[in-house]
């Protein structure tokens, strides 16, 4: 973002930050731990994921940000009737957990 005030660094610096982890694929790798068998990794990595997504939509440019959605890969398996039940129960928690971090955050 472009001010007229002074640059605010921690902000340049998550910016940064986020940036190099999406490149480096954590999106991708924190919806594999969101789908795995383990309920409390499920969960922790539901809500950093979540954080994620929320923090690039905020201070990541508009092209940059649309790179970050990993959720097709979420969806694909929350819709599939090929994939194993359990798995795709998971998912479809994910999602509508997802889902509502984003109303929460939009409030």
């Amino acid at each position: 973002k472009i001010t007229k005030g002074r640059t605010n660094l921690l902000t340049c610096y998550l910016a940064l930050l986020l940036s190099t982890f999406i490149k480096a694929g954590l999106l991708e790798k924190l919806v594999i731990a969101a789908k795995s068998g383990d309920k409390l990794i499920s969960i922790q990595a539901t809500i950093l994921l979540g954080e994620l997504l929320h923090l690039a939509n905020k201070i990541l440019p508009p092209e940059y940000a649309a790179q970050t959605h990993c959720l097709p890969s979420l969806i694909e398996v929350a819709t599939s009737f090929d994939a194993d039940q359990a798995l795709r129960n998971q998912a479809s928690g994910v999602v509508s957990c997802l889902e509502r971090c984003i109303k929460n955050e939009n409030r």
